[in-house]
């Protein structure tokens, strides 16, 4: 069973929500909780992402790839957290230079 990593947004909305209909029956399927990171991932939406493979790791610690996964949104998610803070010092800058 495989999600492919290159889903296209629109689609991984619809993954996502029967993901989510297939957790409500097993909720420490950490296949499902992978595929829906991934699906995730793929809308951006990083908060939800690291959260379910979190989840996907923490059923199956033998699947590396679940980590692995993990490992991959973490990294993504702080470079962006690291991008937006960039993006707003630079804006704090050019608001100073404007008004002096």
């Amino acid at each position: 069973q495989f999600v492919d990593p290159l889903l296209l947004p629109q689609d991984a909305l619809r993954l996502a929500a029967a993901l989510r209909r297939a957790l409500e029956y097993d909720a420490k399927d950490a296949w499902s909780w992978d595929a829906l990171g991934i699906a995730l991932y793929r809308q951006g939406r990083l908060d939800e992402a690291e959260k379910a493979l979190k989840k996907a790791a923490g059923y199956d610690r033998k699947e590396k790839r679940y980590a692995d996964n993990l490992a991959l949104v973490v990294a993504e998610h702080a470079a962006a957290r690291k991008r937006e803070e960039d993006r707003k010092a630079a804006q704090a800058i050019a608001t100073r230079i404007e008004r002096s």
